[in-house]
């Protein structure tokens, strides 16, 4: 990740602090579309939710365009 940066990983390592990076299957977990909050899908809906009850934007959002996981694990 720090490459990406274009920062030394030493560097790099001091703003993991408090981060949880997850692995492959944490990942595939997390990108399967529930309504939960262990869900990005439903985690993102609840947080549009909140932005439309309490007027940050008038209309709901289209949450799965800009959603983007970079392996496919759905079975649609």
């Amino acid at each position: 990740m720090a490459k990406r940066v274009g920062i030394k990983p030493d560097i790099y390592a001091q703003f993991l602090s408090g981060t949880h990076l997850l692995d492959l299957n944490n990942n595939i977990k997390i990108f399967e579309k529930n309504p939960g909050l262990d869900s990005i899908y439903g985690s993102t809906q609840n947080a549009d939710n909140f932005n439309v009850r309490y007027n940050s934007y008038k209309t709901h959002q289209k949450i799965e365009s800009y959603i983007k996981p970079l392996v496919n694990i759905h079975k649609d």
